[in-house]
């Protein structure tokens, strides 16, 4: 052994010392805690946990207009796991009326991602906005330049009665200039 791996070998040895000294001071200070507060500490610490689970899964925002609604609705969407399938989406629209509506994530054609939501409220819709978040918890990553064109979101309707609505709105991509938004 050299000196170096005397020096590393005594910060190890050291490290796991101060962590022994700090379980033993955490476990003294936990006994003298009585059985109610430690019960309170764990909740605590479990709801910091979900907390910060839930806004990682928090994945968009949703905004939705109706003629026989006052005021928008809006609210969150959340990506949900679900055993041995892919994930779906859950939005929860709140305002003047609570509606809570899922949608299974499916691989389409030509591997595009598809989003279908089997069943939706009875409720006309003049308008409906989704803004995904965007960054370092982002779920979508562009690997192209996405103000080089205009983009479109193809969509299929199919109402209650039957009656079917093929669309294709555009994307807006904040950030590009208005040309190609």
């Amino acid at each position: 052994m050299n000196v170096d791996d005397l020096t590393v070998e005594a910060a190890r040895e050291r490290a796991a010392e101060m962590r022994r000294e700090a379980e033993d001071f955490g476990l003294a200070r936990e006994s003298r805690r009585s059985g109610r507060a430690r019960a309170r500490r764990r909740r605590s610490l479990r709801r910091q946990a979900t907390a910060r689970l839930a806004s990682v899964a928090r994945i968009a925002n949703a905004r939705a207009v109706s003629p026989f609604v006052s005021r928008s609705l809006s609210g969150p969407v959340w990506i949900v796991k679900q055993a041995r399938r892919l994930p779906k989406l859950v939005v929860q629209l709140r305002g003047p009326l609570a509606l809570d509506f899922e949608g299974q994530i499916k691989i389409g054609s030509r591997n595009r991602i598809t989003t279908i939501f089997p069943t939706v409220p009875d409720l006309p819709v003049t308008r409906f906005v989704l803004r995904f978040h965007s960054g370092r918890f982002g779920i979508i990553a562009a690997n192209t330049d996405l103000c080089a064109r205009k983009w479109f979101a193809p969509m299929q309707f199919r109402a209650q009665n039957g009656e079917r609505s093929n669309q294709r709105p555009q994307i807006r991509v904040r950030g590009c200039r208005a040309a190609h938004r």
